[in-house]
């Protein structure tokens, strides 16, 4: 494991008042390039620079996000610590982070998002007393530089769903140490692929634990999306594994999930398009296009960006049959876990 010190001299703003000291917690892994522009983001904060400090965490990337660091830390107001480990997931990473930081208040991020001047400002003044933890909105965006393809990676918390992720979280350093960080024990699969959950986890440990979480939608990050290699984005709904888990353990959290019991809306339609290739197979061909129909109507925003290019038409219905496998995956994982964790989600 090897931590650089990346801390340049800037002059302090005045001012600082009774804000706390604030540690900036960002997780990476082979993101050189959104990197750069969530520590551009974070070093045009408008909190006082004596008062910040931000840790990067690297997970053995083989990029050039040391330099992108480095880079970034030069022209920061704000001291930039870089730490390289081993990976074993987004909890070892950011209890690592925890661990050599000195923040009363521990901001989270992902090395994918951007954000206002504003955010550490709000995320610190909406931590009133008795309240541990405020989570805010996730916005999905595309960077025009960087417009990904079809096998791409990106999440959506625009509304109060139970989850608390730590792409746009803020909590109190003593209610961190208190209950003993994230539990590391949501690791990764042996190919490599975060479990997650960790956040949600530690989100609700700090409810238990009688202390306040506040869901602020004025707070934002703006996640962007990325590109993913093909067989990483089929396996991805792997993920999903671990929700019936903690369904089980936190029965509120399927309040967030629609209509109670589905993974999304979108999802849900997935359904009828498996009883429609039941009825086609016995000879209904009317009632199966009827049933197969919701689901490609969910789906027409994924195919959009080819309709119209006739060089390209033939990968519209290849999408939609890509789409089918990952839905398929993504049925047979939260089946499996909601029989081995016996609570139902679909």
């Amino acid at each position: 494991m090897v931590t650089r010190s990346l801390t340049h001299d800037h002059a302090t703003p005045g001012g600082a008042g009774e804000l706390p000291t604030v540690t900036v917690v960002v997780p990476t892994y082979t993101r050189a390039g959104p990197l750069g522009d969530t520590l551009a983001h974070l070093s045009a904060q408008d909190y006082p620079a004596g008062l910040v400090e931000i840790v990067v965490v690297d997970n053995s990337s083989a990029d050039h996000t040391e330099d992108v660091v480095a880079q970034a830390a030069a022209a920061s107001p704000f001291p930039i610590r870089f730490c390289r480990k081993d990976t074993h997931g987004p909890a070892a990473s950011r209890n690592y982070a925890i661990a050599r930081s000195t923040g009363d208040v521990i901001a989270f991020t992902d090395s994918d998002c951007t954000m206002a001047p504003d955010w550490l400002r709000t995320g610190v003044s909406l931590l009133r007393p008795g309240v541990g933890l405020v989570a805010g909105t996730v916005q999905p965006i595309n960077n025009p530089e960087r417009v990904p393809g079809f096998f791409y990676h990106q999440i959506s918390h625009t509304r109060e769903d139970y989850i608390y992720a730590t792409a746009n979280a803020f909590y109190r350093r003593e209610v961190v140490e208190e209950l003993g960080g994230f539990n590391e024990g949501f690791g990764t699969y042996p190919w490599g692929m975060p479990v997650g959950g960790e956040d949600t986890d530690l989100a609700w440990r700090t409810k238990r634990a009688g202390y306040g979480a506040v869901f602020a939608p004025e707070l934002v990050v703006r996640h962007q999306a990325s590109n993913l290699p093909p067989i990483a984005w089929m396996l991805e709904p792997i993920r999903s594994f671990v929700l019936p888990r903690l369904v089980r353990d936190v029965p509120e959290i399927r309040a967030g999930l629609w209509n109670r019991y589905f993974l999304s809306r979108d999802h849900a339609f997935f359904y009828p398009l498996l009883g429609a290739g039941v009825a086609w197979c016995t000879g209904k061909k009317r009632a199966a296009l009827l049933l197969a129909l919701p689901w490609v109507i969910e789906q027409r925003s994924l195919v959009n960006r080819d309709v119209g290019d006739a060089r390209r038409w033939w990968r519209i219905p290849v999408k939609f049959a890509l789409m089918a496998e990952r839905h398929t995956v993504l049925t047979l994982t939260i089946v499996a876990s909601s029989i081995k964790h016996r609570t139902v989600v679909l």
